[in-house]
């Protein structure tokens, strides 16, 4: 017989139920709820809540799960919801949030409705677990990330105004220095702008690898070469410029994410891959003597929306309306081939689709391609393409000229012959960022020999 659960409905004062501190899953004893709530707004999107409320009404379609410890009402599903409501009823919890909760509470008008909750009372922590865990995909209790760690703290400096210091004096058992250190050199990653969406996305994330990053800047020899200094409390400076900074960070993030580099690589500093990435830091030949400049003064780069409907880096808009299967279906491919993931093989696969679309084009146009060798070759059809949209479409030339030269213009990222040292020189690869750049410049082009006039 399936167990049917029949807690008890009730309705509670916000104010008299308390956020969940174990909840919270760190290791430290207890936080305050002042903190837990500031967390939940600078890491969990509670304000997301506050605002659906302001735009919605109030709809508690899934009850929370409370219980009673130590005397106290005590929430142990909906802590996102009930931080939310005990915002709206107090804003003054979420100091850096203050005008705008009140902004939001305006637009709401009589909130009193807010002051009490329909919730489900479990007869004690145990019980509710196992409720929970089937809400949550059967993961209870799942630890945090050390970064996402260093973010609960960092929600009390931002949200909750307090200082260092005062972190260090409530949360004796912490290592807070240590925990600095991470949100620090987190928030120095995320104000570069690493010219590649996906890349940009995924140094935002608390998901950022800062356990690789930690085996170097635990490290005084990279700290000196990357001009920087953590103060005793865990606080970055650094003096190197921000083109100097750049530099630095495009480096190892790249090789992060290019898994050059990860924790094993860099697990002992005699190690020889240790030393010879240090070789390879020391050669940035990173420059100091710049003002000193607070890590934690960096404005973080915008964070560019994920677009679900494609990876591919040639639009789903474009069409191919001559006759000529195997193009169309190259076309298909570049459009859902992931260029981010695969830069190498999309690069590779569009120098041989611009090539064949032009084939195809002229072929349509019953137009010859003179050739200098036995085969038609993309120089070739590059060639005629420059003469023929002189007069068919002169907006088009311009790109062709791109494709055609040979870095006497400083052009070569555009150029054919960088399209051709990807399939042919061991020594050079792609970045997500030089395929679109690659697109950028052929697109008008081949929307316009795919789907030429009638």
């Amino acid at each position: 017989m399936v167990n049917v659960i029949k807690w008890k409905t009730d309705t509670v004062k916000v104010v008299n139920v308390e956020l969940d501190p174990k909840n919270v899953r760190l290791d430290i004893d207890s936080p305050s709820q002042d903190a837990i709530i500031q967390d939940l707004f600078k890491n969990e999107e509670a304000m997301q809540i506050v605002e659906s409320i302001a735009q919605n009404g109030f709809f508690n379609q899934e009850l929370p799960i409370i219980t009673k410890e130590d005397g106290k009402w005590v929430v142990l599903e909906g802590n996102r919801r009930f931080s939310a409501l005990k915002a709206i009823l107090n804003p003054k919890l979420v100091p850096q949030r203050e005008e705008k909760l009140k902004a939001l509470i305006k637009e709401m008008g009589d909130t009193s409705g807010l002051t009490e909750i329909e919730v489900k009372v479990a007869p004690d922590r145990e019980s509710a677990s196992k409720v929970i865990a089937s809400i949550h995909t059967l993961k209870t209790r799942r630890g945090w990330s050390p970064l996402r760690q260093a973010h609960f703290y960092y929600a009390q400096i931002a949200e909750g105004g307090k200082t260092v210091e005062q972190l260090q004096e409530e949360y004796k058992n912490a290592d807070i220095p240590t925990f600095v250190k991470r949100w620090e050199i987190h928030n120095a990653a995320k104000a570069v702008n690493y010219d590649d969406e996906e890349l940009q996305r995924k140094v935002a994330s608390k998901k950022f690898p800062i356990s690789t990053m930690e085996r170097l800047y635990d490290n005084p020899e990279f700290m000196k070469l990357a001009k920087m200094s953590f103060d005793e409390y865990g606080q970055l400076t650094i003096t190197a410029s921000d083109e100097e900074r750049e530099k630095l960070f495009k480096k190892v993030i790249s090789d992060i994410y290019d898994k050059k580099i990860d924790t094993r690589v860099l697990n002992k500093k005699d190690s020889d891959s240790y030393k010879q990435y240090m070789d390879e830091i020391k050669g940035l030949d990173i420059k100091g003597g710049s003002p000193a400049k607070k890590a934690s003064s960096l404005k973080e780069q915008p964070i560019p929306k994920a677009t679900k409907t494609s990876y591919g880096v040639v639009p789903q808009d474009i069409t191919c309306t001559i006759n000529y299967p195997a193009v169309k279906r190259v076309l298909a491919e570049l459009q859902t081939l992931n260029y981010h993931k695969y830069p190498n093989a999309t690069h590779d696969l569009l120098r041989s689709f611009l090539e064949c679309s032009l084939k195809a084009y002229f072929d349509h146009k019953g137009i010859a391609v003179s050739q200098k060798g036995k085969f038609v070759q993309l120089q070739d059809v590059l060639i005629t393409a420059e003469t023929h949209f002189q007069t068919e479409k002169k907006m088009l030339v311009q790109p062709i000229k791109k494709l055609l030269d040979n870095n006497s213009q400083n052009l070569y990222m555009h150029s054919s012959d960088s399209m051709n040292a990807v399939n042919h020189n061991p020594t050079v690869f792609s970045k997500p960022s030089d395929v679109k750049d690659a697109w950028d410049n052929i697109e008008n082009l081949i929307r316009y020999v795919l789907d030429p006039p009638k």
